[in-house]
């Protein structure tokens, strides 16, 4: 973050009225704060980003202000950055990662997500949609959901609390799927480390079939779901 700061402050000319004029290199503990207000924020919703500091009786949040100074907390979130923009490998070109600029942070959450907890015998497996209106070659669009746009991830869960154990985010269908299709790879792939164990999974019928039921079996793995009528499973 701070070298992405360095780099776009010195290559821009900006107006002396500009906020990034106030920019300091950015302590352990003022990261621990901006993690803290933005994790707040998704509980305590606001119209705008402003207004958790704002001074009107009606809407002061206090607790904002004396965490971390409104100008510096946006100044963060501008610059925010996980990883080195020079070594990004464009789209086409051999090497390319569609989710390199979230660093080592994703890895490292989706590692944890799965260290700390062990789920019970019953999971699931499902998507999730995480709002986002960017612009980014893998946003999905799905009208039944109150907010349309934004990244889709596959989940399984722990049946019972519904913790999150294990997740990976849709980014297109790169790679050639398996003979037994994507949808069938994702599964596996999901229950890769739960499976030989009696567990249960459940699943909608985007998931089910007879081919991913009985190979889970083999693996000690009971599951079930609703499911669709196809002409495949006719033959």
């Amino acid at each position: 973050m701070c070298r992405y700061a360095e780099t776009y402050i010195a290559t821009q000319a900006l107006p002396v009225s500009s906020r990034l004029r106030k920019w300091r290199p950015v302590t352990e503990l003022e990261m621990r704060h901006f993690i803290c207000l933005t994790i707040s924020m998704g509980l305590t919703n606001q119209q705008d980003l402003s207004d958790y500091w704002s001074k009107n009786i009606v809407i002061n949040m206090p607790f904002y202000a004396k965490v971390m100074p409104r100008d510096r907390f946006l100044n963060i979130l501008t610059m925010f950055h996980l990883a080195d923009n020079a070594q990004y490998i464009p789209r086409e070109q051999p090497g390319h990662n569609p989710l390199y600029k979230l660093g080592f942070f994703y890895t490292s959450v989706v590692e944890n997500f799965g260290k700390y907890w062990v789920p019970n015998q019953e999971i699931t497996i499902d998507e999730g949609l995480v709002p986002f209106d960017g612009r980014i070659r893998f946003k999905v669009y799905n009208p039944a959901k109150p907010k349309k746009y934004g990244i889709k991830s596959f989940e399984l869960c722990d049946g019972q609390n519904a913790y999150c154990c294990k997740y990976r985010i849709y980014t297109g269908y790169d790679g050639q799927p398996s003979r037994k299709g994507r949808t069938y790879d994702t599964v596996m792939s999901l229950c890769e480390g739960y499976t030989g164990c009696g567990r249960i999974l459940f699943v909608d019928n985007f998931y089910t079939s007879p081919q991913l039921f009985y190979d889970l079996s083999l693996l000690s793995t009971f599951a079930t779901g609703t499911a669709r009528a196809r002409k495949e499973w006719l033959l």
